[in-house]
């Protein structure tokens, strides 16, 4: 699938979306490819993939400028896939689409390769503004004023992420194997979590520091 805004003599932002849900995906597409281009560039859209597997074959196979990649994805992770894109030496420009802006996420997935974190709910225009300043080299900080309190500076990268799985649902045994850490490790990670936030159980804990997402 490709569809080009079509002008001359342009830069053209090679960009593929993955996302799980298509009809999102196919919509955002479409947008992007329609929308007014530029003064010194043009979208195309080099192809819509639904899952991990689809987007790193893809990534071999075409050249691509940028990924526009959902947090949400089935089966696997968005934080999987950044980790699997870096260690196949897959450097592409990352903007992560989330269904809301938490802070908590956005600590994560800038730490490992997205260039910027976003709502998927953002406007058309914000959102082609945003790819053309990371175009330009732009990467969002991740510094104190990125974070919504101090219990979410202390929590630790592997944290955030047994704090995610729960959140999706996963239990602790499917937890270990996806982060490839022991059972006692895992209870020492929601041990710190509770801890450090305050809460007594990781519902509070997923309900306080990610929004009930």
């Amino acid at each position: 699938m490709k569809k080009t805004v079509s002008l001359p003599n342009k830069t053209t932002i090679r960009i593929v979306i993955c996302d799980s849900q298509y009809f999102y995906m196919d919509g955002l597409a479409r947008n992007l490819a329609e929308s007014d281009p530029y003064e010194e560039t043009k979208i195309q859209i080099v192809g819509t993939v639904r899952n991990d597997t689809e987007l790193l074959k893809l990534l071999h196979e075409t050249s691509v400028d940028f990924l526009l990649l959902c947090v949400n994805l089935r089966p696997t992770s968005a934080i999987e896939t950044l980790k699997n894109m870096k260690a196949k030496g897959l450097h592409v420009k990352t903007i992560l689409l989330a269904a809301n802006n938490h802070p908590t996420f956005s600590k994560l997935y800038l730490k490992n390769g997205a260039c910027v974190y976003m709502c998927k709910t953002v406007s058309l225009s914000s959102l082609l503004q945003t790819i053309q300043k990371v175009h330009d080299g732009y990467k969002q900080k991740r510094n104190r004023d990125n974070y919504k309190n101090e219990a979410e500076l202390l929590l630790s990268e592997r944290e955030i992420e047994v704090l995610v799985w729960t959140a999706k649902g996963f239990a602790t045994k499917q937890i270990t194997l996806k982060m490839k850490i022991s059972h006692h490790t895992a209870k020492i990670h929601r041990k710190n979590i509770m801890e450090k936030t305050g809460c007594k159980n990781m519902s509070e804990a997923i309900s306080q520091m990610l929004g009930g997402v």
